[in-house]
């Protein structure tokens, strides 16, 4: 998977970095699973081989981006704040609208007084509670 993001003024020789900031542990698995390296199942790699005659991805291949983890607003805040201080940043970072203590539009609010250039992308999950009537 081919991540194209916006270049900041200061120098970073790594991968773009992506920081997801939420509170529930499910979501950034599902954040893991979403952008995981596609050569990390051998199963489906060999599938993919069968049905389309296409050669098995290298254990070689890497992601082209680098995903970290906050768990609260406070979490990421400091995470931004730190990698700044070693002249390194996030491109991205995905934040939940909805979490205890500092919600998702104050977080935001203070990474961008932190670093303007960092991109931004609301996220809200929901669960779906099914009653039996």
């Amino acid at each position: 998977m081919q991540v194209t993001l916006p270049n900041n003024s200061l120098q970073d020789d790594r991968p773009p970095r992506i920081l997801i900031i939420d509170d529930n542990p499910s979501i950034h698995r599902d954040f893991e699973l979403v952008f995981m390296d596609e050569s990390a199942n051998a199963e489906l790699d060999m599938d993919d081989h069968k049905l389309y005659g296409t050669p098995p991805i290298t254990a070689e291949h890497k992601n082209d981006f680098i995903l970290e983890h906050a768990h609260s607003g406070l979490e990421g805040i400091k995470k931004v704040t730190d990698e700044l201080a070693q002249h390194r940043f996030f491109q991205l970072a995905f934040v939940d609208i909805r979490m205890p203590g500092m919600d998702g539009v104050e977080t935001i609010e203070r990474l961008w007084q932190i670093d303007p250039k960092i991109q931004v992308v609301f996220a809200q999950h929901t669960r779906t509670i099914h009653k039996k009537i």
